[in-house]
């Protein structure tokens, strides 16, 4: 649990980290910022992985006992979530601001219930659909901006959606990554190949989107890319507290815990981004009632 709690945290202040440097000038489109915050963080990874060897704690060992199924689940975890679930929480954070995007996103359970009564046909608990009142209305205090115009209520929009999108893909994320481990897969294991597969990715789409990436040399020159290096190390020691945590206690419970992210995004937006995005009780309201659904939905 204190791993999950250290993903939480850390996945905060990753959302804080890359709302700083987007406000940076020319700080750089989505892709462009993922291509600097993936790489950051599998070259975080192999700074670690090289330590250890070096002190007989050779980790790569743990590569050769992979079967070929736990190398496609977790190539498919990292399309899933370093590439596609961060593709929509930058976009979402860009648009409407990290606790807000944090709060939404953080609403994963939700969707995996109702994927589950939809494909599945599970018949959720009674106390589970008592879970999902209080997410929904949570959802509704977080997204409400009151009157707005018109072109700040398309972005606003699409930020929601992005959010959304995000719970989403993120929900499969975790569930495949579960699924790996049960299939030989390690915490190295899975956090490499998952940001190997989402750093080539990425690379692609720039280069068949763009043709280069000069745009990657360009932020390069900006004081944002300090932040986006330092939100890249916050990944990864969120991203491997989760797996870790996954292997010491059930895969609810760490999820659980982890979508605590919420309260922990107020807090860290009220220390660093004040002034940009003021946190007021309907907010502080809202995060609460989906951060208590969360943990009513989750019980076993």
């Amino acid at each position: 649990m204190i791993f999950a709690f250290i993903s939480a945290l850390c996945f905060s202040l990753y959302f804080t980290l890359i709302k700083r440097g987007l406000i940076e000038y020319n700080p750089g489109s989505t892709l462009v910022v993922q291509l600097i915050t993936t790489p950051s963080s599998l070259v975080a990874f192999m700074i670690i992985a090289a330590t250890a060897a070096l002190t007989g704690n050779n980790i790569f060992v743990e590569f050769k006992a992979l079967t070929t199924t736990a190398y496609l689940l977790l190539i498919s975890e990292g399309l899933l979530g370093p590439l596609l679930g961060m593709y929509f929480t930058n976009m979402a954070i860009k648009n409407i601001g990290a606790a807000p995007a944090s709060a939404l996103r953080g609403t994963n359970p939700l969707f995996a219930t109702f994927l589950s009564v939809l494909i599945l046909h599970e018949q959720p608990e009674p106390y589970k659909l008592v879970a999902l009142v209080f997410m929904v209305a949570g959802i509704i205090l977080v997204s409400y901006r009151g009157r707005i115009d018109k072109n700040n209520r398309k972005i606003i929009c699409q930020g929601i959606a992005y959010a959304i999108l995000a719970a989403v893909t993120f929900s499969l994320s975790q569930v495949v990554r579960g699924v790996s481990l049960s299939y030989g897969a390690t915490p190295n294991t899975a956090i490499s190949i998952s940001l190997l597969t989402a750093v080539c990715s990425i690379l692609l789409i720039i280069y068949i989107k763009e043709g280069s990436v000069k745009k990657y040399a360009d932020i390069c020159k900006t004081k944002a890319l300090h932040y986006y290096l330092l939100a890249g190390v916050c990944l990864l020691a969120a991203t491997y507290s989760l797996i870790l945590s996954f292997t010491i206690i059930p895969v609810w419970l760490a999820v659980a815990v982890r979508n605590t992210q919420p309260l922990f995004s107020i807090l860290t937006g009220w220390i660093f981004l004040r002034k940009l995005e003021p946190i007021d009780a309907k907010f502080v309201v809202g995060a609460s009632l989906i951060v208590i659904g969360i943990w009513i939905i989750s019980m076993p």
